[in-house]
C-alpha cells in the first residue's frame, strides 16, 4: 500500500508541512540530517515518541513549536500515563480527519439505517467528538446523551430505537449493571453494534464475553490517539482483527530495541492528513501483531491480531515474572463473582507486590471469592498476590478506566 502514486503524492505533501515546522526543522538540524522530502526518506526517518512532544510543549505552550499555521480545533491526551498531551487541527486537517471514520464505519458495518447514541459528556478528548461529528456529517442518526444518569441513558435507547452504541468498554458493562438493577435487560434493546474504544477491554477475550452476553449485541474494537487521530476499527465479519485506515497512514511495525521491521512488537505511526501539527514515525508505546491473511470482509488493508495487546510502559517484573497488566485483567475479568475490581501495584525497596481489590456481584459469597481469587490467582501467575474483598462498591468509569494504581512504599 505504501508504494501507491496516491500515498506518495500524500506523503510529499507531509514533507512540505514538515519543512514549515520550527520544531521538526530544528530537530532535523540537530540529528545533522536533512529533512525528508518524500516516502523513502520519512521511512528512514528516526522514530520520535510522546516524551519528546511533552517535552516541547513543556517549553513552549500550549501546543510547542509544531504548528506551522493557525489551529481551529484543539485537544487534548487524558495523561492517564503522564503529563496529557495537546493536538490541534486546521479546519482543512479536522475535515480530513472526520473523513477517516466514513472508512471506520463501513469497516464496521454501520448502515444508514442505524440509530447512534454516544452516552458520554464531551471534554477535551479527540476520539468520540470526530466519531459524532463524522456520524452527524453522514447523515446518521445520532444522539449525545452528555449530562444524563445511566438510567436515562438506557431509556433513551429504548425510546428511540438505538442500535449502535459507542463507549469505553468499562461504561458498557456499567450500562449493563445498571440495567440489570433496574430490572431491564439490554439484550431486549435495539442495540446490536457496541463501538469500543478509550481503554483496552473491548479486545480482550473474557470481558469481551461479559459485555456481548450482557447486550446481546456484537462488540467492535476501535483505536485512535490523540497526536495522530482515528486509526483502525475491527472487522465486522472477522472477530479480533482490526483494519487500519491505510489511506491515512504509514503503518510500521518494529523491535522496539532494533527499529527493526517485524510481524509483531510496537506500532508506529505517521499521519498522512494532519498537516497543520505534522507528525513523522511517531512510537505509540502499543504493541501488535499483523495478520497477512486474507480477510473474509475481502478487504486488504492492513490489519492486526487481536488489537492492541498491551504496552511496552506496562510491563510489570514480579519475583522474577514479566507480566503485561492485560493477562491480570482478562484473567480477572474471566473469573466469575467478580463484578468489578482494582490492582495495586506496590513498589517496596527491591520488591514489587500486588494487591488485588476486588468487588463481589450480588450472588456471590465474598469469603469464598476472597479464596476462590487468591488460590487461582497463585496458580495462574505463579506468585501469591494479597487479595481483600471490597466493602463498598468500587468506582465506575463512563470514560478511561483506571483500574491499575502505581504505589510506591519506602
Amino acid at each position: 500500500m505504501t508504494d501507491s502514486p496516491f500515498i506518495k503524492a500524500k506523503a510529499a505533501r507531509l514533507c512540505q508541512a514538515l519543512a514549515s515546522s520550527v520544531f521538526w526543522i530544528e530537530r532535523f538540524s540537530k540529528l545533522g540530517m536533512p529533512l525528508p522530502k518524500d516516502l523513502n526518506e520519512i521511512l528512514k526517518s528516526p522514530t520520535i515518541s510522546k516524551s519528546d512532544l511533552v517535552q516541547n510543549q513543556g517549553a513552549f505552550p500550549p501546543l510547542g513549536t509544531i504548528p506551522n499555521g493557525p489551529v481551529s480545533r484543539w485537544h487534548q491526551s487524558s495523561g492517564t500515563l503522564g503529563n496529557p498531551l495537546g493536538w490541534g487541527d486546521s479546519t482543512g486537517d479536522w475535515e480530513r480527519l472526520l473523513s477517516i471514520w466514513n472508512t471506520l464505519y463501513d469497516i464496521a458495518g454501520i448502515q444508514k439505517s442505524d440509530k447512534l447514541l454516544f452516552p458520554f459528556s464531551f471534554g477535551p478528548f479527540l476520539g468520540f467528538w470526530s466519531a459524532f461529528e463524522a456520524a452527524t456529517r453522514l447523515g446518521f442518526f445520532c444522539i449525545a446523551a452528555g449530562g444524563l444518569s445511566t438510567q436515562a441513558r438506557i431509556r433513551m435507547i429504548e425510546r428511540h430505537g438505538i442500535t449502535v452504541m459507542l463507549a469505553t468498554p468499562s461504561y458498557a458493562l456499567h450500562m449493563a449493571e445498571v440495567g440489570a438493577g433496574q430490572g431491564i435487560s439490554l439484550q431486549q434493546t435495539p442495540v446490536n453494534t457496541l463501538i469500543l474504544a478509550g481503554e483496552p477491554g473491548a479486545n480482550r477475550p473474557s470481558l469481551r464475553n461479559r459485555i456481548e452476553n450482557a447486550w446481546g449485541a456484537r462488540v467492535l474494537d476501535h483505536y485512535g490517539m490523540t497526536e495522530t487521530g482515528p486509526v483502525s476499527m475491527e472487522c465486522r465479519y472477522n472477530p479480533g482483527i482490526i483494519h487500519v485506515a491505510t489511506d491515512s497512514y504509514i503503518c510500521q511495525v518494529i523491535d522496539s530495541n532494533t527499529d527493526q521491521e517485524v510481524d509483531e512488537g510496537e506500532l508506529v505511526l505517521t499521519p498522512l492528513d494532519r498537516l497543520t501539527m505534522p507528525l513523522i514515525r511517531y512510537r505509540t508505546g502499543d504493541l501488535v501483531k499483523k495478520h497477512n491473511e486474507i480477510c473474509p470482509c475481502g478487504r486488504y488493508l492492513l490489519s492486526f491480531s487481536g488489537g492492541i495487546r498491551g504496552r511496552l510502559d506496562d510491563m510489570l517484573i514480579i519475583r522474577g515474572n514479566n507480566i503485561h497488566p492485560e493477562a491480570i485483567e482478562n484473567w480477572l475479568w474471566s473469573q466469575a463473582g467478580v463484578a468489578e475490581f482494582r490492582v495495586e501495584v506496590i513498589h517496596t525497596s527491591g520488591m514489587t507486590q500486588i494487591k488485588l481489590v476486588v468487588e463481589a456481584d450480588k450472588e456471590s459469597d465474598p469469603a469464598w471469592l476472597q479464596d476462590k481469587i487468591h488460590s487461582g490467582f497463585q496458580e495462574r501467575f505463579l506468585f501469591k498476590a494479597d487479595v481483600k474483598i471490597a466493602e463498598i462498591p468500587l468506582e465506575r468509569y463512563e470514560m478511561k478506566a483506571r483500574r491499575f494504581k502505581r504505589l510506591n512504599n519506602p
